[in-house]
Formats: structure tokens, C-alpha cells, sequence
């Protein structure tokens, strides 16, 4: 049996994200069809929030929540960062994670 998914509509598009699915993106993330320039592309809603707000978003940047949390998608807690900031971000995020969890158990 098939999931439902959470959905969120904006502007006529439909974004959709599945909590249970296989691919932690899918899980995370709300996706869905937009139209932008008169071209159609699946594109995930933050991305689309901050494209509405500010424009294109340059190649080789990221749209960052600020707080950690990808279900929090108002337009103050998006930050634009280049990729590999971003990346990095994240990889200094799960190191304090993992370090934390060893000392939980030792």
C-alpha cells in the first residue's frame, strides 16, 4: 500500500514530501512541478520559496535552514550559501552529533 503524502500548495503548485520513504530527500524534503521562465521542473519548495522572495539562485549555492530544521520553510529561516559552505555546515553539524553520541555511551 502506497503512503499519503504531507502536501503543501502555493501559488497553484503542489508540493509533496513522503515520510517514510527509501530516499532521505524524499523524506525531508517537499518537491513538486513548477513552472519558472515559462520552463516546467521538479523543484523543492524551499528553493522555490527563496527563488519567489529574491531571484535566481546562482550556480554553485545552496538554500540553507538556518535552524537545522528542512520542514521549516519561512523565508527568514533560508539562507543562501555557497555550496560548498553549506556542505560544510552540515558536515560540522554531524561531527558534534557523532562525538556527542560516543560520549553518551562511554
Amino acid at each position: 500500500m502506497r503512503e499519503e503524502p504531507t502536501i503543501i500548495k502555493h501559488n497553484g503548485f503542489t508540493f509533496r514530501r513522503y515520510p517514510n520513504a527509501k530516499q532521505n530527500s524524499d523524506r525531508v524534503y517537499f518537491s513538486g512541478w513548477v513552472k519558472i521562465k515559462n520552463e516546467r521542473k521538479k523543484e523543492r519548495y524551499h528553493r522555490y520559496l527563496w527563488f519567489e522572495q529574491n531571484g535566481e539562485i546562482p550556480d554553485g549555492h545552496h538554500i540553507h535552514h538556518i535552524d537545522g530544521n528542512p520542514l521549516n520553510n519561512s523565508i527568514e529561516n533560508l539562507q543562501l550559501l555557497l555550496g560548498k559552505n553549506h556542505l560544510s555546515e552540515h558536515g560540522k553539524k554531524e561531527l558534534v552529533f557523532s562525538l556527542s553520541k560516543l560520549d553518551s555511551t562511554s
